[in-house]
């Protein structure tokens, strides 16, 4: 039972997380290029 209930909670945790990566993903990749050609460009 403990278990069971264990793995539920694990699982929509885990399902919150997914989410709020998968929003956030596009916008960090933005920054990040955008950072690596500023670092590139100022050598």
């Amino acid at each position: 039972m403990g278990i069971t209930v264990w793995l539920s909670s694990f699982n929509h945790f885990f399902t919150c997380i997914t989410g709020v990566t998968e929003a956030l993903l596009p916008i960090w990749l933005k920054l990040e290029t955008r950072y690596l050609s500023y670092i590139l460009s100022s050598q």
